[in-house]
């Protein structure tokens, strides 16, 4: 389980990434946020839980930009750029900053901060990597059909 959260070598499915990674801590951060509503310094809690949720999915986001064929340092920046944004956003607002360039300033950085998430959740949990191998590996679904028409072959 460690290796999943600390090697980034190598390539992993979208079916992997999503049932060990993003839906649990979707429903983590869910049922995180939904019960700390109405506390004091609730700010603080959701910006630690965030940031230990993007630090800990680093390794399966590079694996799986690495199943697409793309460098982890494309996944760095945008990542780098989606958590600046976010944390400028999350600063302006706790901060009462509402008002001026800082309202603009807010206005930008919320939406950049949700492009930039809507464009990575698209790739890294909808879209298919390669489906032959890469220079970072071998295709993590191909042993799956192999051994399902494995299955096939043995039941006919």
């Amino acid at each position: 389980m460690l290796k999943f959260f600390t090697s980034p070598s190598g390539r992993m499915s979208r079916r992997a990434y999503l049932a060990e990674y993003a839906v649990p801590f979707s429903v983590l951060n869910v049922l995180t946020f939904s019960m700390i509503s109405g506390v004091e310094d609730a700010h603080i809690i959701m910006l630690t839980l965030s940031t230990a949720t993007t630090l800990l999915g680093i390794a399966p986001g590079i694996r799986r930009f690495h199943d697409h064929g793309l460098s982890a340092w494309k996944f760095g920046l945008l990542q780098a750029g989606m958590y600046f944004s976010a944390v400028t956003f999350l600063f302006l607002t706790f901060n009462d900053l509402n008002y001026g360039i800082w309202w603009h300033m807010q206005m930008l950085t919320g939406s950049l901060s949700f492009t930039l998430g809507v464009d990575l959740i698209m790739l890294l949990s909808f879209t298919p990597g390669d489906q032959s191998d890469n220079e970072y590996g071998p295709d993590p679904v191909a042993e799956h059909r192999r051994m399902m028409a494995g299955i096939r072959k043995s039941k006919a």
